[in-house]
Formats: C-alpha cells, structure tokens, sequence
C-alpha cells in the first residue's frame, strides 16, 4: 500500500513542479517549437489522456530507481540519484527530438534537460524527507 500512496504522492508532485515550469517557461517552449505545439490560440492545448500516463509513468520509475531497487541513505543520495534519473530520461527525449525533428533547438535539449535533472532531483529529496520523518 505504501508503494502506491508513494507513487500517487510523485505524480501530484511532477504536476505540481511542471504547472510551476510552464508558469515560467511557457513563453520560451512557444518561442522555440510553437509551430509542433498543440495550442488553442496563445494557450498549449494538453492532451490530458497522455499528460496523466506520462506523468504516471515518471512517478512508477522515479519511485522504483530511486527508492525501491535500494533505498538511499540519505537526502544528498536521494538528490543525486533522482537527478541521475531525471538527466537520463530528459536526456533520451530531448535528444531523439533533436535528432529527428527538423526545428528542435540546442536550447530547448539544454534547458529542458536541466529542469528534468532538477525536478527529479527535487522530488527525490521530498520523498527522502517524507519518508525520513515517517509522516504517513
């Protein structure tokens, strides 16, 4: 049971740190890539459907590699190895846009691999703290 209130604690936080990021970086993703985007009119126009197995699936990996296969020992490792995580899967989709899309700018691989490094870093730790504390 814990695994699951776990995995549902991660997804809210991935869409509670990405609302965050799209505050804040929209402008720039519609800047960038606004003609692939899905807009209705200035605003992105989310495929809930996806978004929700997206963020799923990042939630199921993040707890699994981070917490499950073994449990860190402390926040710094928690930090580090969700950072890891949040490089390696930015990075595998940043990249493959880079390389079959015709406008996909080293700007955006760049910017959008550090945020993924950082929010899965950041989310990482969150639950390192919860868990240290034994709040549920």
């Amino acid at each position: 049971m814990n695994s699951i209130i776990n995995i549902i604690l991660t997804f809210f936080l991935f869409i509670g740190f990405e609302k965050i990021w799209f505050f804040f970086a929209g402008s720039f993703f519609k800047n960038q890539i606004g003609p692939m985007m899905n807009m209705n009119g200035d605003e992105i126009d989310v495929r809930i459907p996806a978004a929700i197995l997206v963020y799923l699936l990042m939630s199921i990996g993040l707890y699994y590699f981070v917490f499950v296969i073994k449990t860190p020992i402390s926040l710094f490792e928690s930090f580090y190895r969700g950072a890891f995580l949040g490089f390696t899967v930015f990075g595998v989709y940043d990249l493959t846009n880079r390389a079959i899309l015709k406008v996909y700018p080293w700007e955006m691989v760049m910017l959008d691999m550090m945020w993924g490094t950082i929010m899965f870093s950041l989310i990482s730790s969150i639950l390192f703290y919860i868990h240290s504390f034994k709040i549920y």
